[in-house]
């Protein structure tokens, strides 16, 4: 009988669980989940959240190891603007929200430990 290797997550099951972390986090400080993961033609947000009169479109990434840089490294120029662009379509389909002051931010979770560290940064890129 040969020993059965240990399961491997996929990137994917380790990005969910790093979203439903994030989640957690946010709605502890009181924030509240409008959608998880919209799709627009021009990408994806991961999580939008309000809190009175505010809107935060998030970006979660999470890092095993700063070798190749840090998570928050990770949101390019690119990816910002596909952000902003599924931001200005989730606008388009839920007027109700166009009135909100609105943020970009990034949820870094660095998993490196045990434990994971979760680092929220708020205004982490602007539209302009």
């Amino acid at each position: 009988m040969t020993a059965s290797k240990p399961h491997k997550r996929t990137t994917k099951q380790q990005g969910d669980e790093a979203e439903t972390w994030a989640l957690h986090y946010v709605q502890q400080q009181g924030w509240s989940l409008v959608e998880a993961n919209f799709r627009s033609t021009f990408g994806e947000i991961d999580l939008i959240v309000k809190q009175q009169q505010q809107l935060v479109f998030i970006e979660v990434k999470q890092r095993r190891s700063t070798q190749y840089g840090s998570a928050q490294a990770m949101v390019t120029t690119q990816k910002q603007q596909k952000i902003i662009l599924t931001s200005q379509y989730f606008l388009q389909q839920f007027p109700q929200y166009q009135k909100y002051h609105l943020r970009y931010d990034v949820i870094a979770i660095d998993t490196q430990n045990a434990t994971p560290v979760i680092t929220w940064l708020p205004n982490a890129f602007y539209a302009y």
